[in-house]
């Protein structure tokens, strides 16, 4: 096997484990159950007032506060909690979900995998995009629930065609290894591509290993250094994969190639401007 293409074996697995396909909680998931925007500046003792009287809003974002000790509030998880779970009685999905996180995590409350499960398969059933990403996770590592690949899939395609590009990029790959899913290319390059286009690190670097190898349909190092480079640009932190994937492209591209494929990057950011902020669907 070629170094470069073991160099970028190398980062797709080191993706996987960093939590496009890993075994614990979405290191994101946190930041999806939270993507209201929070009340600005930050009043802890309104936030209390409407609180006490039930708005769960409010509810969710004294959660927080307490959570991760901010606003003058201590850190004290386990009063973030129950603000949690007077928010999530109301049906506040981002509540719900956050809750569903702790449960995962055990902060602030023993850990329960099933009753996360339970949660954040309650929010997805109301047609929340991110719930339907932790069912979906739930279901391919068997947090909570039995293992059931299958089920992930069908959850991971619910979530990627709300939008999640976590979940299009998860469906991607279940399509390029055939997992609970016949095996299909086509179908695996169109989920990455919808991903890409909202400028998910993991769906550029896995284009890239798409189009490496010296043989076989669609190998093109010019493209998948196009790539890697759109994926390094975006990602704040590329990992050491990530970067020893571009490294040993650019040895073996000349200078010419290596220009073509920048001049691919600009027309390709030119066609798919970056996406202004979402809401939590």
């Amino acid at each position: 096997m070629p170094i470069l293409l073991r160099h970028l074996m190398a980062m797709v697995v080191a993706l996987m484990l960093a939590g496009c396909a890993g075994g614990g909680p979405s290191p994101s998931a946190e930041t999806n159950a939270a993507a209201t925007p929070a009340p600005a500046p930050v009043d802890l003792g309104q936030l209390h007032e409407k609180a006490a009287q039930g708005d769960a809003r409010a509810q969710f974002f004294l959660a927080l506060q307490y959570l991760h000790g901010r606003g003058g509030a201590p850190r004290r998880p386990e009063v973030a909690v129950r603000w949690l779970q007077r928010a999530a009685a109301q049906k506040y999905d981002d509540a719900q979900l956050l809750l569903a996180v702790l449960y995962q995590r055990g902060e602030g409350v023993p850990v329960d995998m099933a009753r996360a499960f339970k949660l954040a398969k309650q929010v997805a059933e109301r047609g929340h995009r991110h719930g339907m990403g932790i069912v979906a996770e739930s279901y391919e590592h068997g947090r909570g629930v039995a293992p059931n690949l299958a089920q992930a899939a069908a959850w991971y395609r619910r979530a990627a065609e709300a939008g999640e590009p976590l979940a299009q990029t998860r469906l991607g790959y279940f399509y390029l290894t055939g997992r609970g899913v016949k095996q299909d290319r086509a179908q695996a390059i169109h989920w990455l591509e919808r991903a890409a286009t909202q400028y998910y690190p993991p769906a550029f670097y896995m284009l890239g290993f798409l189009h490496v190898g010296s043989e076989g349909a669609g190998s093109d190092p010019v493209i998948a250094y196009q790539w890697i480079l759109l994926g390094t640009s975006t990602d704040p932190r590329p990992n050491l994969a990530a970067q020893n994937a571009k490294t040993s492209l650019e040895t073996r591209l000349s200078a010419a190639d290596q220009a073509r494929a920048r001049k691919l990057v600009a027309e390709w950011q030119a066609r798919h401007p970056r996406p202004a902020g979402r809401d939590a669907r």
